[in-house]
This record gives structure tokens, C-alpha cells and sequence, in this order.
């Protein structure tokens, strides 16, 4: 039987995932040296622990150096990574949620105020559709904006933050009055009633409900 057992290079037992560390890793008032490992079933939760804790001691004066690690498929990757994270924006996008069209000086005292940098534009993908259905998805014959942000602002998880983003960090003093003149109604899921009668009926029993966080995955979400 195979254990997760993390070891160094003198099969020193650093941490028993996920039940303890191992004594060879205890802290103490005296120890300069950390070695942080964060294990989880969603790789993505996992990166932004493991960044929010770096950047933690990095303001404590800190130094953080990268570890190489091999997957269970046999890969190689680099943990953590420090460079920025490339986010992709339909420039329509940005025209028509602010109502504006921006320079490139704009975007980038934008972008820049909010930790970010405006790398530039390049055309739709050859495979971009006539018309999109996607907010994400530029237009055939359209552009696309290109921001770096840091790999910690994990809460950037649809090109529509992006655009808030530039929003904040331009202002909104001249963005405009405009309301949208199209009537918008909302639907609901084809699985709210039976979530509803299923709360309910939970209630009903005594439970209590909470309420979770609202963006929960992509496949719902976008």
C-alpha cells in the first residue's frame, strides 16, 4: 500500500497529507527556514493558498523559492509561480459594459492603479465567430485586449472582472449616464423548483440553510 508521504532528499518525513507534519518539520522561535505544502482536491484552491501564504511572509521580509514537483501523471511543474497571470478581454467588451472606448495610456494608468499591467491588442482568433454568444469570445474582425495581473488575484475568474478592473481604475466620471434600453428579465434554472421544494422540505425538518458563496464553478457561472 502506497502512503502520501512527503520526504526530502535524506527520506527526513516532512508531512503525513493530510493528517500531520512530521517532527523533523516542527516551528519554532528559532527556525528561518519553512517549508509550506498545501494539498486539497482542486488544484486552483490549493495555488491560491499557497500564494496568500508566501506573499504573508514575503511582507515579513521573507524569501520564497520555487520547489520542482512531479504530478501523479509524470509531470514536471514549477510551485509557486511568481510571474503574472495573462487575462484575454474583447475590447467590444470593455466599449460596451463602459459605454467608452479607451487609448492604450488609458488602459494602462487603468490597469497599472490596480496592480496589473496593459500589454496591448491583437486580432480575434482565425477561428472567432461571426457572432458571439459569449461575453468571453471576441467577434470575427474585432480585437482583444491583453492584461497581465498578478497570480494571487484569484478572484478574477471571468473577462467581465477584468472590466471592473479598468473601471475602478480609470473612474467612473466619465463613463457615462446611459442606462441600457433593452428590457432584461432573468430566468430561472431549469432546476430552481425543484431546489426550492427541496429546501423546504428540509426546512421543514429543522434544518438550517446557509447561504455560500455565490460563485461557486465555472460550469455554472460561465
Amino acid at each position: 500500500t502506497s502512503y502520501p508521504l512527503i520526504v526530502d532528499a535524506d527520506d527526513a518525513v516532512l508531512s503525513f497529507p493530510p493528517i500531520i507534519n512530521g517532527d523533523h518539520t516542527t516551528v519554532t522561535h528559532n527556525t528561518r527556514d519553512f517549508f509550506i505544502d498545501v494539498t486539497g482536491w482542486d488544484e486552483r484552491a490549493c495555488e491560491a493558498s499557497l500564494m496568500l501564504v508566501c506573499l504573508q511572509l514575503i511582507q515579513w521580509g521573507g524569501q520564497v523559492e520555487s520547489v520542482e514537483i512531479t504530478t501523479c501523471e509524470g509531470d514536471r511543474i514549477v510551485s509557486p509561480i511568481g510571474t503574472g497571470k495573462t487575462h484575454v478581454v474583447p475590447e467590444e467588451l470593455v466599449q460596451n459594459l463602459l459605454g467608452r472606448a479607451f487609448t492604450d495610456d488609458e488602459l494602462q494608468v487603468a490597469v497599472q492603479r490596480m496592480g496589473g499591467r496593459f500589454e496591448g491588442r491583437q486580432p480575434a482568433p482565425n477561428d472567432a465567430p461571426d457572432h458571439s454568444t459569449s461575453m468571453a469570445v471576441a467577434r470575427a474582425g474585432t480585437s482583444e485586449l491583453l492584461f497581465t495581473m498578478p497570480r494571487w488575484r484569484f478572484d478574477l475568474l471571468h473577462p467581465v472582472d477584468m472590466v471592473e478592473e479598468l473601471a475602478i481604475g480609470h473612474g467612473y466620471e466619465d463613463l457615462g449616464t446611459d442606462v441600457p434600453k433593452a428590457t432584461l428579465t432573468a430566468q430561472p434554472r431549469t432546476d430552481h423548483h425543484l431546489r426550492r421544494r427541496l429546501r423546504a422540505s428540509m426546512e421543514g425538518m429543522g434544518m438550517m440553510q446557509i447561504q455560500s458563496l455565490t460563485l461557486s464553478n465555472m460550469d455554472d457561472q460561465f
